[in-house]
């Protein structure tokens, strides 16, 4: 997969710490803040998932292409479709201002 960068001084900060995450001078907790610094996701390369915890509750995640988890439902749900609707009313939030 060829990678995408949000700018090429991100690229060339990115190569730097991938170097040292071979080396073992950064641990993979950082790399992966890199990665999500670094990085440009596009949305084709990420997919929902919608699965049942242990309580036999709706859950999603929206997991990345490399598997790695993004985010999550912060509660369960009684039905599947609830669980889509809260899928949906994530995805139409797009414009939604952010509070620092």
């Amino acid at each position: 997969m060829t990678r995408r960068y949000k700018t090429k001084p991100m690229a060339a900060l990115h190569e730097t710490m991938s170097d040292l995450h071979r080396a073992g001078a950064i641990d993979q907790a950082a790399m992966n803040e890199f990665d999500q610094r670094c990085l440009a996701v596009t949305a084709r390369e990420l997919s929902y998932q919608v699965f049942k915890d242990a309580k036999g509750e709706w859950r999603w995640r929206l997991v990345a292409a490399n598997g790695k988890r993004i985010a999550g439902s912060g509660e369960g749900y009684k039905s599947k479709s609830a669980c889509i609707a809260a899928i949906e009313l994530v995805k139409n939030s797009a414009a939604a201002p952010i509070a620092a």
